[in-house]
């Protein structure tokens, strides 16, 4: 856990918890996803996946207070694809409910909860439609698909000069010293969202 910090100022509390389901892992499955998020939580692994489930959904609902701000990152959606059953079961059995809980809990409490599905290549079209949902009917038991383009060297330091404050080291750069260090950026991750990401964190530790 760690403060939200939004232009200098602390304005709540920031969890992310992250699961990589591209990395190696013994199979594309409901339980293993459960296994790997339950991990964050300090919860026992348990071979019945809907008990795991429900106590995954019940911590993250208690989690839940004024100005906190949860992320989600499931990584490898492009694997998971090839495993219709799982986002089904995933869009089901698991978001559903979980979002069922939130509402209620957010109605006592201002907070944002934020699930994040990333891929490495275009997706629309290689599942079923019945998944997604667009930005002018948006459906919050749906996925709605956010294509990342690459960054430019620009991007990028237009970013740093935005949020320069929010390092003691950055606030004192030039622009012209900004310009450096975006060109910089931009030739080691080839414009990436994802190399950008992580290149723009080190900066700002």
């Amino acid at each position: 856990m760690a403060d939200q910090i939004v232009d200098g100022q602390v304005i709540g509390a920031y969890r992310r918890y992250s699961v990589d389901l591209g990395s190696a892992i013994s199979q594309y499955n409901e339980s293993e996803f459960l296994i790997r998020l339950a991990s964050h939580f300090n919860i026992q692994n348990s071979s019945n996946s809907d008990e795991l489930s429900e106590k995954i959904r019940k911590i993250i609902q208690e989690s839940v207070d004024n100005g906190t701000t949860i992320f989600l990152e499931i990584k490898g959606l492009d694997d998971l694809l090839e495993k219709e059953e799982f986002i089904l079961w995933f869009l089901e059995k698991f978001w559903k409910p979980l979002i069922d809980q939130v509402v209620i809990t957010s109605k006592k409490y201002k907070s944002k909860f934020i699930v994040v599905l990333t891929a490495n290549s275009q997706i629309l079209f290689d599942c079923s439609p019945d998944y997604f949902c667009d930005d002018q009917m948006f459906d919050c038991y749906k996925m709605l698909e956010l294509p990342l383009p690459d960054w430019t060297a620009d991007d990028i330091h237009d970013w740093l000069i935005r949020f320069r404050t929010l390092s003691n080291e950055m606030r004192k750069k030039t622009d012209a010293e900004l310009k450096q260090i975006a060109k910089k950026i931009y030739r080691e991750s080839d414009g990436t969202p994802e190399s950008v990401c992580i290149s723009l964190r080190e900066k700002f530790r």
